[in-house]
């Protein structure tokens, strides 16, 4: 016998069921993806050598041109006649730079290795505007055993500054301390900084979110469904 057509409705929203819900979860979804850029930088070194570098960013707008890093997924260094792999941007903390409270955030060291040294920065990126990073700065790692800080001043110079303090790797290079006035255990490398945009990417949040709904709609699709049987118990 063909299917009743109160059975064909019951059928048809079995199935569109969860094909509807995936639908919603993938439009909502579709909000949540980072925007992507490349950062260079380039410079001379007092010595001569060569000071350059590439960070790929994955950032989100947070309005009127900025935007917030949230990861470097890959990046390179070259520093001192020596290449050094980018390993990642350092994360805020949430808390304000105790010296400077227009900061969002500071990196701060005070163990015996490294003595007592912070950095005031915001990881934010500014694509269309002249200065590419502001005077708060990004911070990332590039395995020089402080994070590194690119930096422009109000002024529009703008600095790539590293730590050369005792335990740092580059600490032999620079006897009588670095050039930065306020700390002589760090070293600023101008250098010219410009970002170019890269394709919009999803978030890993996002990416997981997608990858659950593709799933689930398989199950709805293609998975095995019991037969239903009518109980000899209803009239």
């Amino acid at each position: 016998m063909g299917m009743s057509r109160e059975g064909k409705m019951l059928k048809f929203a079995r199935v569109t069921g969860p094909v509807l819900c995936l639908v919603a979860v993938l439009l909502f979804a579709t909000g949540a993806f980072a925007d992507s850029f490349v950062l260079t930088f380039s410079g001379t070194a007092p010595d001569g050598t060569a000071v350059s570098g590439t960070l790929d960013l994955a950032a989100t707008s947070e309005g009127g041109g900025a935007f917030a890093v949230t990861s470097i997924t890959d990046g390179s260094l070259m520093l001192e006649g020596s290449p050094y792999t980018v390993s990642g941007v350092t994360p805020l903390d949430g808390s304000p730079s105790p010296e400077d409270p227009a900061y969002d955030a500071y990196y701060i060291c005070d163990s015996p290795v490294c003595g007592y040294h912070y950095f005031g920065y915001d990881d934010l990126v500014f694509p269309s505007a002249t200065d590419a990073v502001d005077d708060g700065g990004l911070l990332f790692y590039a395995g020089l055993g402080q994070p590194a800080d690119l930096y422009c001043s109000s002024s529009g110079a703008c600095d790539l500054g590293v730590w050369i303090g005792s335990g740092s790797v580059l600490h032999s290079l620079f006897p009588s301390g670095g050039d930065n006035t306020v700390d002589p255990d760090f070293e600023d490398y101008a250098v010219t900084i410009s970002v170019s945009s890269a394709q919009s990417v999803p978030e890993p949040s996002t990416s997981s979110l997608l990858g659950i709904g593709l799933g689930l709609l398989m199950i709805a699709g293609f998975g095995r469904r019991a037969p239903l049987t009518r109980s000899p118990g209803l009239a």
